[in-house]
């Protein structure tokens, strides 16, 4: 069996970010960040959720200007494109056109990649 890898991603929907842990049921949510991000932070909630707030604006234009957005130590979000193109159902062999489309891509760091690693797999 290969071992369960745990990955992190910055999910970025409609101005709420969630940090999720795939392959096990921990998931963090906006609210639960803004604490987080407080309470080391020593600042209020309502700070924190504005400087947070102010983040997202500004990744997510930068993204949307198709700029690189790189975080040092974490990994860097980029604007990809999907060209349009042909699928083919193989039971049915019905030919559908599958629409171009955008697409939020992330590479994490080398930095996070060897943090990952540290992490002992549970099988």
């Amino acid at each position: 069996m290969m071992p369960m890898i745990l990955t992190c991603m910055l999910l970025l929907l409609n101005h709420e970010i969630s940090i999720c842990f795939f392959k096990t049921n921990i998931v963090m949510k906006h609210k639960e960040l803004i604490d987080a991000i407080a309470d080391r932070t020593n600042r209020t909630q309502e700070e924190t959720g504005n400087l947070l707030q102010t983040a997202i604006d500004i990744l997510t234009s930068q993204i949307l200007e198709d700029n690189v957005v790189n975080l040092q130590g974490f990994g860097s979000f980029e604007l990809k494109r999907r060209k349009e193109r042909l699928s083919v159902h193989p039971a049915t062999q019905v030919r559908t056109v599958i629409p171009p489309k955008q697409t939020v891509n992330f590479r994490q760091s080398g930095v996070l990649k060897v943090k990952l690693k540290e992490i002992p797999s549970h099988e």
